[in-house]
């Protein structure tokens, strides 16, 4: 599989439902701004921005297989010949479906329960701008991010201004929220225990070896108990 150049900002994504002609009756595009892992890993911070090439090569590309569903994929941009190279194609929902919803409230799930109870799914324009952030694995990119000299307090900062909807967080449902802290915080826990542990287990002194007589008068070894 060939390595494809390019930074974060050359990523694209298409999110879209094809019905059993394998139309397009809705499709999105847009960029991840951070991911996690950093550079190579799943959204955590993605933006819904306007790409007719993407678009139109995801349309192409669904139509020539016969593809029907819902549709999440990946592009790069290869800067070398000036095309969009595939990342990673998943027949399924994705994990960032909810970036992307149109004016009307329309996202691909809603598309695809209108279709098979053979409701109308009516067009709708996408929210040109919005953004859609996963706050605890937002808050490890950046500080990845950071760290590599790529983020600083006011650009993060102004990254964070305006979002439109969270993965966890709801005003009138603040119940995952709440299981995601709790979640995290006892998977912390647990590994400060684990870390603690293996720091006492290196910090203890090691068994000392005592020379003593073996059979036939020969000298052999046994441990013995450390003497602080």
């Amino acid at each position: 599989q060939e390595y494809i150049p390019g930074g974060d900002d050359t990523v694209w994504m298409f999110n879209g439902y094809f019905d059993q002609r394998s139309a397009c009756l809705v499709g999105f595009t847009g960029k991840k701004i951070r991911q996690y892992p950093v550079h190579r890993g799943a959204t955590t911070l993605g933006i819904c921005l306007e790409n007719e090439t993407v678009a139109r090569t995801t349309r192409d590309f669904m139509k020539a297989v016969g593809y029907h569903g819902i549709l999440d994929i990946g592009y790069r941009y290869d800067a070398r010949d000036g095309q969009y190279k595939v990342l990673d194609v998943n027949p399924r929902i994705g994990a960032t479906f909810r970036l992307f919803v149109a004016e009307n409230g329309l996202d691909v799930v809603r598309a695809l329960y209108l279709d098979v109870t053979g409701q109308p799914v009516p067009v709708g324009a996408a929210r040109e701008g919005r953004t859609w952030l996963v706050e605890d694995f937002d808050l490890l990119s950046c500080v990845r991010y950071w760290r590599e000299g790529e983020l600083g307090l006011r650009a993060w900062m102004r990254s964070l201004r305006g979002i439109d909807e969270a993965a966890y967080f709801a005003r009138d449902d603040l119940r995952p929220l709440l299981k995601m802290c709790v979640v995290d915080a006892t998977e912390i826990v647990q590994r400060l225990y684990a870390k603690g542990r293996r720091w006492v287990a290196g910090a203890a002194p090691a068994p000392r070896m005592a020379v003593t007589p073996g059979p036939g008068g020969r000298s052999g070894h046994a441990p013995t108990s450390a003497v602080p």
